[in-house]
């Protein structure tokens, strides 16, 4: 095991023990603003997206997808994985 691997190893256990942002999508009849749903239901870790119908949260949840997509695989290009 070289010096390198072992802080590559202590540097993604670091990572996991970091407090990420949870990410709550939630598809109400009710007029999307007519409750503070982040308040509600969210804390200060929470990132609530309110919709008003399953055609809108499946365009979120395309964006996301996509999004998180790209990223990962440039990562994977640049990192040789």
């Amino acid at each position: 095991m070289t010096k390198e691997r072992l802080n590559a190893a202590f540097d993604t256990i670091h990572q996991s023990l970091q407090r990420r942002v949870k990410k709550l999508l939630l598809v109400t009849a009710d007029d999307p603003g007519h409750t503070n749903w982040q308040a509600a239901l969210g804390g200060t870790d929470v990132e609530t997206t309110v919709v008003g119908s399953g055609g809108e949260a499946l365009a979120i949840v395309k964006q996301q997808y996509h999004r998180r997509h790209r990223r990962r695989s440039r990562h994977r290009r640049h990192s040789g994985h």
